[in-house]
């Protein structure tokens, strides 16, 4: 028979329940940071909808090439799909429910084939009213008609400014967001990414518990979570 004597007072674990402790304590605090501080949140949440944002202006930039007749509006005259030539800009403000995307339109600057500028096409032209157009140093406006004749009147209505597509762009950003933001986030990797950002920093961790040189697991997890979201938030540019 072979006996064992244990040593006075009990077992000695080397200190791996209070490591195990410690490392349960930093990945819980790390995954609530992430989620239920308002500062960490609104980083992710910004990020993600950088990502939309982005995707979707190119997005619309193709659209624009492929069919300019639907889109014509939101760009430069003669210059559909040009991403230099946008008359739309992106804005993202974080609120309560998260992260929102919102589009102004912007004044247009280059003049139509005719050399008149028309600085609110885009958004005219989205909304689809009618345009009266009225003389600014004259009486009367003066046009050339085909066989070269001129007429004169006091006003002018353009009944359907733009053609056929008032609301397009407004209906645009109602499908991409609606049914093509998720998986754009996927195709993008973004949230592999926030995770791969974590485990690196992780790894940092796990040898310091081991050794036993961290003080606080959850104070390191706090700053941890904080510079995961603030690097989810610049790899997108925002």
């Amino acid at each position: 028979m072979v006996s064992v004597r244990t040593p006075r007072g009990g077992f000695s674990d080397g200190g791996f329940s209070q490591k195990v402790v410690s490392l349960t304590t930093y990945d819980m605090s790390v995954l609530s940071s992430l989620h239920m501080n308002p500062a960490n949140k609104q980083n992710i949440e910004r990020g993600a909808a950088n990502i939309v944002a982005r995707y979707f202006d190119s997005y619309i930039d193709a659209k624009a090439r492929a069919n300019p007749k639907s889109l014509h509006h939101v760009y430069e005259f003669d210059m559909a799909g040009d991403s230099n030539a946008r008359l739309f800009k992106g804005q993202i403000k974080s609120t309560p429910a998260g992260a929102v995307i919102s589009y102004r339109f912007i004044k247009a600057k280059k003049p139509n084939r005719e050399g008149y500028p028309f600085e609110n096409k885009a958004s005219v032209m989205e909304l689809g009213e009618p345009v009266v157009i009225r003389p600014k140093r004259k009486d009367f406006l003066q046009y050339k008609l085909d066989d070269g004749r001129f007429v004169r009147a006091s006003m002018s209505v353009v009944e359907n400014p733009g053609g056929d597509v008032a609301g397009n762009f407004a209906n645009e950003v109602k499908s991409y967001t609606s049914n093509k933001a998720k998986t754009v986030l996927r195709e993008f990797g973004y949230f592999e990414k926030i995770n791969s950002a974590y485990k690196a920093k992780r790894k940092v961790v796990v040898p310091r518990i081991n050794s036993g040189t961290m003080q606080n697991a959850k104070m390191q997890a706090e700053q941890d979570a904080r510079m995961i979201s603030v690097q989810a938030e610049a790899i997108t540019g925002g």
